[in-house]
């Protein structure tokens, strides 16, 4: 791996970085899959190792999103909670979802396979786990940027670790998570047969939906936007409501900012986005 890529202490810092990264990935990836047995090698010891380190870090960095203690007030919870029971209502994530995934964990909105499925049965993925028998009893729950938890078994299949297992995964490799650079993201999505059936059910999910509440997002994913946007377009009637906490930028200018990246929205601006009930 060539040695300006990244300086310091070695780990990437930027997404100019994860930029570098991926490339460099999709280059020796390229080139192992290439290679044959008759090959000299065409990569070096270390350029043939490096798939294995990158996604290994990914990995180990995401983990450390769910090592976090931190949980999120039952006061906020509560009410999300038994706004998808009652109304079946998808849910899609971009980050490493555990304070939402941890409040879920026992609760109704996981109670057998009749709320949200996430298309993990005894934890094996498959995408006909995605498929609903009864519409009226069960919605999706699409983790659209992967999760720690996520990870391949030796026969190359998908698995869900339990929570508490998170720290033994820690430095796994794993194709199912997405952090890198914006430009890379379909890529990474492509290459993952369990984010690729995410996206997939979100088109569904949008199609569905009568109104699109989209909580703590901060506008930079393309890829979303685009799907979001193209759903406004087909159904006027869809009600767009965005809640961000209230901080830079006055209501005008935010607005100005969601209806050039989703469309025309209710905008919501708590002091503390904690403090919305209002599902």
């Amino acid at each position: 791996m060539p040695e300006e890529v990244i300086e310091g202490d070695g780990a990437p810092t930027s997404g100019d970085d994860l930029d570098k990264l991926q490339q460099i990935l999709a280059a020796c990836d390229m080139i192992n899959e290439l290679e044959t047995e008759t090959d000299e090698g065409w990569l070096s010891q270390r350029g043939k190792s490096f798939p294995a380190a990158i996604r290994s870090y990914v990995h180990r960095a995401a983990c450390e999103f769910h090592a976090d203690e931190q949980a999120l007030p039952e006061e906020f919870a509560q009410p999300l909670r038994e706004f998808i029971v009652r109304t079946k209502s998808h849910v899609a994530t971009l980050n490493y979802d555990k304070l939402l995934y941890y409040n879920f964990i026992g609760t109704r909105v996981f109670h057998g396979y009749s709320c949200l499925i996430d298309g993990f049965k005894s934890g094996r993925f498959s995408k006909e786990n995605l498929d609903r028998q009864d519409t009226a009893r069960t919605s999706y729950y699409l983790h659209l940027h992967g999760s720690p938890l996520f990870h391949d078994d030796e026969a190359g299949g998908a698995r869900k670790a339990h929570v508490a297992e998170v720290d033994l995964l820690a430095g796994d490799r794993s194709g199912h998570i997405v952090l890198t650079n914006v430009k890379h993201k379909r890529s990474v999505i492509s290459a993952s047969p369990v984010l690729s059936a995410y996206w997939e059910k979100l088109d569904k999910a949008l199609d569905e939906a009568n109104s699109i509440t989209v909580f703590g997002y901060s506008g930079f994913d393309d890829h979303l936007n685009k799907r979001v946007q193209k759903k406004l377009k087909q159904d006027s009637n869809t009600q767009l409501r965005i809640v961000e906490r209230r901080a830079e930028g006055s209501p005008v200018e935010r607005e100005e900012y969601w209806n050039e990246k989703l469309g025309d929205c209710v905008l919501v601006r708590p002091e503390n986005i904690l403090e919305f009930t209002d599902w």
